[in-house]
């Protein structure tokens, strides 16, 4: 009976596999960036900026959360020629709905709007939303590296595990051609302080000038990749058009309800919102080069490192002469990872490393991959620090009370020397290099480089644990400074013995290729 019911176990894999097919992609019609006249408001905008910079590019670095959000909408608001948004997760959430809302507004005012979301995030009910914004006539939406929509997709990780389990990473924003904004964000609350139990300390860039020109580049690239499938090729269910009228309406509904929400009240109060009325952008000048995977790296060999983003970037990374410091919410170095920085630090480069601890981390199965990686870090100078979670504090969006949120590090970018500083989507894990694709910008600028050095300097004692090796125990140790007396953990601050068990549970397996 087992063998028999193995069997047709077996027959029914095989089957499902056979159905997981997609539809041919191959003459998928092709578009590109659109940049708007020299007298479209962005345009203007761009302008009179960059006449006072000393550079070709100028930047904006948005490590709040409600600037962030508000740099989007603001764009979306304003665009009068194009948009393109393209994204890793885009949630059925406040922030995700108001920003679609306006992205639908932008489209009734005449606004071409291009939309490239991966398939990670989508299910029926989210499929149906996206086909719904389709159906406007000047709104395209395309998925990324789809799952059949003829099979269960639980069932095609393991039958097409490999393909379906490579995912596109990517975050860019383009307005009109002229401003872009890249960096760590999906769309979602927790991206934009609004969610009033996780907040996500991230980093955007918004930008101006030449290197615009470049991520539009990238996001054709990816645009007209045959693995970017326009969503009505995937459904063939036909949308009425009371359905349509009536979800539109719903969505108009949901952001009225929402104008006098507290979230909308920050927002309004929000630093980013009062520079752009009163014309007073303060945009930092620099030179910047713009690194990204192929879309072909989803459905090639590992092997074939000159379509990733790294093989470009690794002429400046290796060349660092002084300092490297590193911001990662997810840090999997692994046994190349490890020798590398061990080789800087034979050339006598400092190296610091701020990362989620187990009690910050929203994703603890990576923790297993990188904890087995600390002691031989910390035995080859290395400076390790964790976030602590307990930072934050977020207002409800919905409610007018505040209260603690779990604050967790998202945000990944690294200086070279402080006179470069790379940000993008790029973790420093193998999922990152090797598995999934990534976009960032390496920015040459002494003065936005020394932001992230200025952090290293006077904010990690308040914000993080730092690490050390005692030989004497033969353990790792948790500084935590606390004003003018330090305490001491012996494990992992603030987590339970149940987690703690878990994460050295889970280190034990070969995983760290998935993380």
């Amino acid at each position: 009976m087992n063998l028999l019911l193995f069997r047709v176990l077996i027959v029914s894999i095989v089957f499902c596999a056979g159905c997981a097919s997609l539809p041919d992609n191959d003459g998928i019609e092709k578009s590109y960036s659109l940049t708007a006249s020299s007298q479209a408001l962005l345009s203007q905008l761009s302008e009179s900026n960059l006449s006072s910079l000393s550079h070709d590019s100028g930047f904006i670095m948005m490590v709040d959360g409600v600037d962030a959000f508000i740099a989007r909408l603001a764009l979306a608001h304003e665009a009068q020629n194009s948009i393109d948004a393209q994204y890793y997760i885009w949630h059925d959430d406040l922030t995700g709905k108001v920003l679609l809302n306006e992205l639908i507004n932008a489209a009734d005012r005449g606004v071409r709007v291009r939309l490239l979301v991966d398939d990670i995030n989508l299910s029926s009910a989210r499929d149906k939303g996206v086909a719904l914004i389709a159906t406007h006539p000047n709104i395209s939406v395309r998925v990324f590296n789809p799952f059949s929509r003829n099979s269960n997709r639980t069932l095609q990780l393991l039958t097409r595990y490999g393909d379906v389990t490579r995912r596109m990473h990517n975050k860019s924003f383009i307005a009109d051609g002229r401003v872009s904004i890249i960096g760590g964000r999906n769309i979602g609350n927790e991206y934009f302080s609004a969610n009033p139990l996780l907040e996500f300390g991230d980093l955007d860039v918004f930008a101006i000038g030449q290197v615009v020109e470049q991520v539009a580049s990238v996001f054709d690239l990816y645009w007209n990749s045959s693995l970017a499938y326009p969503i009505e090729a995937l459904r063939s269910e036909k949308l009425s058009p009371e359905t349509i009228l009536e979800k539109r309406e719903e969505l108009i509904r949901f952001v009225k309800s929402k104008q006098q929400s507290p979230y909308a009240s920050r927002a309004r109060e929000a630093t980013l919102l009062t520079q752009l009325k009163e014309n007073k952008l303060l945009f930092h000048s620099g030179e910047a080069e713009v690194f990204y995977d192929l879309p072909e790296k989803l459905v090639s060999d590992r092997s074939q490192t000159e379509l990733h983003l790294s093989h470009n970037l690794s002429s400046h990374t290796l060349a660092v002469k002084d300092e490297m410091l590193i911001v990662t919410p997810y840090f999997v170095p692994g046994k190349e990872g490890i020798a590398y920085f061990k080789q800087l630090k034979n050339r006598g480069v400092d190296v610091k490393i701020l990362t989620n601890s187990l009690a910050s981390t929203d994703v603890s199965i990576v923790h297993a991959g990188y904890k087995t990686s600390r002691k031989a870090l910390l035995k080859a100078g290395v400076e390790l620090y964790e976030l602590k979670a307990n930072l934050a504090v977020a207002p409800s969006p919905d409610k007018r009370s505040t209260g603690s949120s779990k604050a967790s590090l998202h945000a990944k970018t690294f200086a070279l020397d402080r006179q470069s500083l790379f940000v993008g989507s790029l973790n420093l894990d193998p999922r990152s290099f090797v598995e999934n694709t990534e976009v960032g910008m390496l920015i040459h600028s002494p003065d936005i480089a020394n932001m992230l050095g200025e952090l290293f300097d006077s904010k990690l004692p308040e914000i993080s644990y730092q690490l050390t090796w005692d030989e004497r125990s033969n353990k790792i140790l948790w500084k935590e400074s606390l004003g003018d007396r330090k305490k001491i953990y012996d494990y992992d601050p603030k987590t339970s013995w149940w987690l703690r068990r878990w994460v050295d549970f889970m280190s034990l397996f070969p995983i760290e290729s998935q993380l």
